[in-house]
């Protein structure tokens, strides 16, 4: 299995976020008015948003290289989770947001992944 790449620059994490890969709750509007609940599934994946700053353009090559290599999110990979240090399974939920910090010396990258 592929492993999200080591980054060789000293990057800064910008933000993190940690929540539920999706609301798995199945809604019904009653003829009484009422809203019948229910879940749609039993497990629910959690998914984080990170956005690392201060990138090598290395760095951001390699990323970029990786996200070609997986697919996007049809192929799981070794994420590292850059605040904990645990590493999950996961996989791309949506395309990396590259931008360039000030001159084309830094990147800042950001993306988000859930579960497997």
């Amino acid at each position: 299995m592929s492993a999200f790449p080591t980054l060789t620059s000293k990057y800064s994490v910008e933000e993190y976020e940690e929540m539920l890969a999706f609301d798995p709750t199945n809604r019904t509007q009653m003829e009484s008015g009422h809203i019948r609940t229910s879940a749609s599934c039993t497990y629910v994946p959690r998914a984080w948003r990170v956005k690392l700053s201060l990138l090598s353009e290395t760095d951001k090559e390699n990323i970029r290289a990786f996200e070609r290599e997986v697919k996007l999110g049809s192929g799981s990979f070794l994420w590292v989770n850059p605040i904990t240090g645990e590493t999950h399974t996961v996989r791309f939920k949506d395309t990396c947001k590259y931008r360039m910090q000030g001159s084309r010396l830094f990147w800042e990258v950001e993306y988000t992944v859930e579960e497997v």
